[in-house]
């Protein structure tokens, strides 16, 4: 039975990771899909671009960097630097603004980043948020599962609404 990611890669050991994402459902990522008639092909090259302004966007959120990259046809590479130091050495207010780059902020993060809202919540809010930063937002900035999936989850929702289809792209 094969190990889950998690376990195979150590960031610590060696920070340097080749990725691969390709598309599941037969489609193109990129370019002219051959599979169907000349009449009926559509070209797909704009979606590089989107890809590669995700990839930019999401490497100055997260502590990751993009160390090399290429967009094919049904899949993208990428080499990526995990640079755990840099996401450690954050102050709590600096993670909560990096993962407020990419994600939706909970209505109490708001609150503690505005500093006119600061001072109305409560020390149990405080504490909660403080508590989320140091464990989950931190460590989500230089997961490679979290980046992943922050690339491919909007990816999907765009080229689905594109292909008029439902499902992972």
């Amino acid at each position: 039975m094969p190990a889950p990611r998690a376990i195979l890669y150590d960031p610590k050991e060696n920070p340097f990771l080749h990725v691969i994402s390709r598309c599941v459902r037969r489609g193109w990522l990129c370019g002219e899909d051959p599979t169907l008639l000349k009449k009926h092909r559509k070209n797909y090259d704009h979606r590089r671009q989107w890809i590669v302004d995700r990839i930019d966007r999401l490497s100055k959120a997260f502590a990751v960097d993009i160390a090399a990259y290429a967009v094919m046809s049904n899949h993208y590479h990428l080499v990526v630097y995990v640079d755990v130091e840099r996401a450690k050495s954050w102050n709590i207010r600096q993670v909560l603004l990096q993962y407020c780059k990419v994600f939706s902020p909970h209505p109490w993060v708001k609150d503690y980043l505005d500093p006119n809202k600061h001072r109305l919540l409560t020390h149990m809010q405080v504490q909660w948020v403080e508590d989320t930063a140091n464990t989950i937002y931190r460590e989500r900035l230089y997961s490679i599962s979290w980046f992943m999936r922050s690339i491919n989850e909007p990816l999907a929702r765009i080229a689905n609404a594109e292909d008029l289809c439902k499902g992972r792209f």
